[in-house]
């Protein structure tokens, strides 16, 4: 993994720190999915218009589920392959 990867990882994994939490969030059967979806809502709110210039963001439909296309511009409509690794 590169010095970026690893640094990513870290702060991912500690996000709670960002919060002044010093345990992380637990899921299970108690956790609370409107309270998790507002604060995803809520920091994604945080980010709007400030995106890098020079991007580009076309919203699409995928399979009845809104979605972005975030694209350099100038870039062009060649197909791409999107690889998922899923965890557990």
């Amino acid at each position: 993994m590169s010095f970026q990867g690893k640094l990513v990882y870290l702060l991912v994994k500690n996000r709670h720190l960002f919060s002044f939490r010093l345990k992380p969030e637990i899921w299970d059967e108690s956790t609370s999915v409107p309270a998790f979806r507002s604060s995803a809502e809520s920091s994604s709110r945080k980010m709007a218009n400030k995106l890098p210039s020079g991007l580009v963001v076309e919203p699409f439909i995928l399979m009845g589920m809104r979605a972005e296309w975030l694209l350099p511009s100038g870039v062009g409509k060649a197909p791409v392959i999107l690889y998922l690794v899923g965890g557990g």
